[in-house]
């Protein structure tokens, strides 16, 4: 029995430490994807899926994502500052 519960025992902590190093950057890499197709919702989803699941903000995408929709409809002209 003892043989067994060690087996156990070694099987739960390499399965929660794999899953506690998960990578959710796939999330974030999606979020840019729907960012250059345009598509702000969807972007929006995916980068609040991500924030969730790693805990982590990335404040530059989320300039690029509050701007999404107001830049499809808007012009620049040369001088007009714009955020990055």
């Amino acid at each position: 029995m003892k043989t067994r519960d060690i087996i156990f025992a070694l099987f739960a902590l390499i399965t929660f430490s794999a899953n506690a190093q998960y990578d959710y950057s796939s999330y974030l890499h999606k979020a840019m994807e729907k960012l250059e197709q345009g598509d702000c919702q969807a972007a929006q989803k995916f980068y609040d899926v991500y924030k969730e699941l790693s805990g982590q903000s990335v404040s530059s995408l989320e300039v690029l994502i509050a701007d999404c929709g107001e830049s499809q409809d808007k012009t620049y002209n040369i001088g007009d500052q714009i955020k990055v």
